[in-house]
């Protein structure tokens, strides 16, 4: 049932939809047709306010119409039905009328409707008083309907049939509503749209009217600001017309009374005036063309002596040349001089006449712009301003520009009032080495003043000593060639004016730019100013005269002088500290105290130092200096000093502030002695200067600190409490003990002895026939093959007698050669000072893996181009002999980067090409000679710097050598520094990322021992220590070669230390009958003898029983032990490393002993 049917809001909603159809319907259709039209609205509308529990099917079956749940039937209309209803209705919107009468030919009592008509006279409201009612009647009769068919009512029955035609009626009420609401709205939309169209119209002629009105007022404007061409004529004055035209132009009787008659006289009398002046310059035009071909002809006479002069000047030229005279130059040079401005003309001619007369190093040239120059001096043509101004009107007229806003304004006005002259003056100041110094100079036309900017030229390359990069910056350069002069300000007081129109705040900010400003530069040429006084006019020679000499003379003591530092920084960086011979003399023979680092600080890294702080206070520095940090190191002691460098050097001593980390922190502030030292590197400076001009000064301050510093850590407990001074620093110079003066501590007058005592000449003696004791006879040596090895002769002890050293020295056991006991590799070294090597390698060869003979060096010539030398040193008859005592053995001889820069490393380092070409020399020379790879020693030679890309280069390298299958053994630094435990110059980081890579490392586990600590040579810890840092696992431990050294050290109480080789050693032990001592720590033997002048010595010596592998349990890594391998020597002249692999059987030699087992 239709439920929503009951609620009148929903009936009027939903009946209120249009129903289907046109504004106009044939009522007299068939009535197949007018049943399905009726029963399609009916449908629709119905369907409108159905809920979702109705659901309408439709179907149609022999004009009956079923609509679920209601069924109703249309009766049939009959024949005589249809032939009673002949009128007919004609849309009228289907054409025409005279189509509609057309279509009705033929036809009885034809009527014509048309709703439009009928719209006209019906009401609005009307029509919805009508819509409203005919809902309610719809809704009712739809209720009725509902009620008969629940009441039983039978489908078909009258009651139901006539409801269904009572609503039909009402449906077709409600379309006609809806077709009639549709054409008062399609009307009101005509109506409005040709309302709109009418105001458009009047709007457009409203714009028409105003754009005329615009364009009048335009030209209103026009004429209003209209000016006569004769406005812009400048005409005599009134009095001057009227005293000088003649009467019948004046007019004076109407041009008195009438101003335009005035000015029509005036403009006759100036046409008259301008035709008579035509007249002059025609006569003129003709005697100027008249004078021009006279001076043609005198030109073209003088053109013709040019060929002959110029060929005179060029004969000339090799005599110009040899007397030094060029003439042609010098010429040419003062043509250019006439457009100088008069303070570079003044430097011109001055620098011109010093150079002549004092310095013939010292050339003056002219650069720039001589046409703009030659424009600058020329005076304005006045036709050609003219002529520019009246372009710039016209196109001011003809173009709109933007206006330039007031940041733009000021830029331009900045950029004109800094402008240079266009001509500039170029001095060169050549130096004895080769090194030249451009001075460039400027002139600021606005401002009045002349800057400066500067640039070295050196024959060598100075690019390696990475601290010196300020010394020849072109910007610090010539800082304070006077004192205080800086060159960041204008020196002239007028300028500040003219900076604060432009809004320029300091002159430093263009300096980079413009150049500096020196006080020197302006007087030189001849500019001086004042105060706040005028400067003075123009240029003064007399100035420029006084300057000249003293100025050239600083300006080459300068360039000197950062040339000599930039050479001393270089080995600083390197840890090297040159002294000069001409210095030696201030030094003792031997300072133990080394260099450690030395590098560059910036202004506020100083100044974040806080044992520097009392040189700041005094004002001691400024920010113009130079300041670096040295390190220099002893044992566990470290010395860091602050150093001040003013630009005056060497006129002004370098400062130093010291701070000493040992023990503690101390500073020259908390340390008496250290407050000494300062002043014996700062103060004195006479004694460090050396030869004038005292180029030395640095380095001899440097070198006088580590002397310093030697004597504070020898004599500093003395000092204390008189007792001897450490173990770690031993006394190796004699000194007096201090005196103290109440709580002051006299360390000058130590200091000054210790000086003398070091300065003296190390003086050695021997002891005379007379005073050595007389020695028992010792058996001479035996025969050189022995029965038995070494072990089974009872030679592997701890308490060795010398007899036995000197019996057994050169005895081996020919049977035990080709046993090894060591199953690792073992690398030996041969060196081609000593031939006696060779020999060793032959005999021994069965003991070895391989032998790297000490031959070659590679060499960088040039930019990828390198050289292996000492190819000479290659026997090709040793080589087979080798390789037939051990057909395993490998020959790699050693490459020594040798002669290498600082820039050849960087240059190699930063380029893939280098390298690849390094690779290739390599890898040919391996092939050419038969070598089977190469043992690389390049590692130390950059102190532990460019780590990153060292492992770059070998791992290139290493690659080149695998493709060629060779070989590489890298030779490495140990990773402990001797006698401090500070990480060395290769550490574990390294070694895994070159261990993929490389075959082997030669670990240098020798040399711990050195003059000033003495002691072992290769102490067990240490070298334990060292494995571990490289390699605290296990898997990549056979990869390091430990290095043996098969030589010892004579230390003496005096502070030497003589290298000793197994000849000396016998010898040594023949004279002095000692007694050898094991050192269980180090595991190396040594002995103490005394000479007759008291002085003490103690040797260590690398002896049969070199090491003992460590105790029982003690193993690296879980199960590999460490130690000491035996290695074979023979006067020194073989060295051996063994590969650190697990457990290593000690197999040692005496000296010049042939290991036999």
């Amino acid at each position: 049932m239709l439920e929503n049917m009951q609620d009148p809001a929903v009936n009027r909603t939903t009946l209120g939809v249009s129903l289907r159809g046109d504004a106009q319907m044939d009522v007299a259709s068939e009535p197949q047709q007018l049943e399905q039209s009726l029963w399609q609205d009916l449908c629709t509308a119905v369907s409108k306010f159905t809920t979702n529990k109705m659901h309408f099917t439709t179907t149609k079956t022999n004009k009956l119409l079923i609509i679920c749940p209601f069924v109703f039937r249309l009766p049939a209309m009959s024949s005589d039905t249809l032939k009673k209803r002949k009128a007919k209705v004609i849309r009228s919107d289907g054409g025409t009328p005279e189509n509609k009468r057309g279509r009705a030919e033929g036809e009885q009592d034809v009527r014509v409707y048309n709703e439009e008509v009928e719209l006209e006279g019906r009401d609005p409201e009307q029509d919805y008083v009508l819509y409203k009612s005919t809902c309610e009647a719809l809704a009712k009769l739809m209720a009725e309907i509902q009620e008969l068919k629940a009441n039983g009512a039978k489908e078909g029955s009258e009651e139901v049939e006539e409801r269904r035609r009572q609503g039909c009626v009402h449906f077709v009420t409600l379309k006609k509503l809806n077709r009639l609401a549709h054409m008062r709205l399609k009307k009101g939309r005509d109506q409005t749209h040709e309302a709109k169209q009418r105001v458009d119209v009047l709007h457009l002629q409203l714009q028409n009217l105003l754009y005329e009105v615009m364009h009048l007022q335009k030209e209103i404007g026009k004429c209003l600001e209209f000016k006569s061409q004769h406005e812009e004529i400048e005409l005599v004055s009134v009095d001057e017309f009227l005293k000088e035209a003649p009467a019948e132009i004046s007019c004076p009787h109407l041009t008195k009374e009438d101003p335009h008659q005035l000015t029509l006289a005036r403009l006759d009398w100036e046409l008259e005036q301008r035709k008579r002046l035509a007249e002059q310059y025609k006569s003129s035009l003709c005697s100027k063309e008249k004078i021009l071909k006279g001076i043609e002809l005198k030109k073209e006479y003088l053109g013709s002596l040019q060929p002959g002069l110029q060929a005179i000047m060029q004969a000339s030229l090799p005599v110009q040349e040899y007397l030094s005279m060029p003439f042609e130059h010098v010429q040419k040079q003062a043509e250019v001089a006439r457009h100088l401005p008069p303070p570079l003309y003044v430097l011109f001619v001055q620098a011109n006449a010093y150079g002549q007369a004092f310095d013939k190093n010292l050339t003056v040239s002219i650069s720039g712009d001589v046409d703009e120059a030659k424009a600058l001096s020329r005076p304005p043509e006045d036709s050609q301003d003219d002529e520019s101004d009246s372009d710039a009107e016209e196109e001011q007229q003809n173009t709109k520009r933007r206006r330039a806003t007031v940041g733009v304004q000021l830029d331009d006005k900045r950029k004109e009032m800094l402008k240079r002259h266009p001509l500039s003056l170029c001095i060169d100041l050549k130096c004895k080495d080769g090194s030249v110094l451009h001075l460039f100079f400027y002139y600021l036309m606005n401002l009045n003043i002349l800057t400066v900017k500067a640039k070295v030229s050196t024959s060598a390359d100075l690019s390696g000593a990475i601290s010196a990069g300020e010394l020849l910056n072109s910007e610090s350069l010539l800082n304070c060639l006077y004192a205080s002069d800086h060159g960041q300000e204008t020196p002239n007081p007028g300028n500040r004016y003219q900076f604060d129109k432009v809004g320029i705040t300091t002159f430093a900010d263009y300096v980079s730019e413009l150049g500096h400003p020196y006080n020197w530069v302006q007087s030189l040429g001849g500019l001086q100013f004042f105060g706040d006084a005028p400067q003075t006019e123009g240029a003064q020679s007399s100035l420029s005269a006084s300057h000249m000499e003293a100025t050239m003379k600083l300006l080459r003591g300068r360039l000197q002088s950062r040339l000599a530092l930039h050479k001393q920084f270089s080995s600083l960086e390197h840890s090297i500290v040159p002294v000069s011979s001409e210095c030696q003399h201030l030094f003792p023979a031997k300072v133990v105290s080394r260099l450690a680092r030395w590098t560059m600080m910036s202004y506020q890294e100083f100044m974040e130092l806080s044992f520097v702080q009392h040189v700041v206070k005094a004002g001691l520095m400024k920010e113009t200096d130079l300041f670096f940090m040295a390190t220099v190191e002893r044992g566990t002691a470290r010395l860091q000093a602050a150093v001040v460098l003013n630009p005056r050097y060497p006129e002004i001593t370098p400062l130093f502030s010291l701070s000493l980390l040992w023990k503690g922190e101390r500073s020259g502030r908390t340390d008496d002695n250290l407050r000494a030292m300062e002043s014996e590197v700062n103060v004195f400076k006479s004694e460090l200067q050396g030869p004038r001009p005292g180029l030395q000064l640095m380095t001899n301050q440097i070198q006088r600190l580590c002397m310093c510093l030697d004597v504070y850590l020898e004599t500093e407990s003395q000092v204390s409490d008189g007792s001897e001074g450490p173990r770690e620093f031993p006394r190796e110079k004699m000194c007096l003990r201090t005196a103290r003066r109440g709580e002051e501590t006299e360390m000058r007058a130590v200091l000054a002895f210790v000086y003398i005592c070091m300065s003296a000449p190390v003086i050695r003696g021997t002891l005379s026939k007379t005073d050595a004791k007389k020695s028992s006879k010792v058996q001479d040596t035996e025969a050189a093959v022995a029965e038995r090895p070494v072990q089974e002769r009872g030679l592997v002890v701890k308490d060795p007698q010398w007899r036995d050293v000197v019996r057994e020295e050169k005895r081996y056991c020919p049977h035990a050669i080709p046993t090894r006991h060591f199953q690792g590799a073992v690398l030996g070294y041969i060196t081609p000072w000593n031939s006696h090597g060779y020999d060793i390698a032959k005999l021994f060869g069965p003991k070895l893996t391989s032998v790297s003979p000490v031959w070659l060096q590679l060499r960088r010539r040039g930019p990828e181009s390198f050289h292996i030398t000492g190819l000479h040193d290659h026997d090709p008859g040793w080589v087979k002999a080798v390789r037939k005592a051990n057909k395993k053995n490998k020959i790699l001889p050693r490459l020594l980067f040798d002669g290498w820069s600082y820039q050849d490393y960087m240059s190699v380092l930063d380029s893939e090409d280098e390298i690849e070409e390094i690779g290739r020399e390599v890898v040919e020379v391996a092939k050419a000679e038969g070598f089977d790879g190469y043992t690389l020693e390049l590692w130390s030679q950059l102190g532990g710097n460019k780590r990153k890309e060292l492992v770059h280069l070998v791992t290139h390298l290493c690659k080149f050598l695998k493709a060629g299958k060779l070989t590489c053994i890298l030779v490495i630094p140990p990773a402990v520094s001797p006698g401090t435990n500070q990480p060395g110059m290769f550490g574990n980081e390294d070694f895994e990322k070159l261990a993929p890579h490389v075959d082997a490392f030669s670990l240098m586990t020798y040399d711990y021992s050195s003059p000033g600590r003495p002691g072992p040579s290769a102490p067990l810890p240490w070298m334990r220590d060292c494995v571990l840092k490289l390699a605290p696992q296990t898997q990549l431990r056979h990869k390091i070669l430990l290095g043996l050294n098969l030589y010892g050290l004579d230390f003496s109480s005096h502070g030497g230390a003589e290298p000793l080789l197994g000849g000396r050693y016998t010898e040594l032990v023949k004279e002095v009958k000692p007694k050898i001592l094991w050192d269980d720590y180090s595991g190396e033997h040594y002995f103490n003898y005394r000479r007759s002048n008291a002085v003490k010595h103690v040797v260590y010596y690398p002896t049969l029983k070199l090491g003992v592998a460590l105790s029982a349990g003690d193993s690296v890594g879980g199960s590999r032990t460490l130690g000491r391998c035996a290695g074979h020597n023979q006067a020194g002249g073989f060295r051996a490393h063994s590969a650190a692999r697990t457990p290593v059987r000690p197999l040692l030699s005496f000296p010049d002993l042939k290991e036999g087992g």
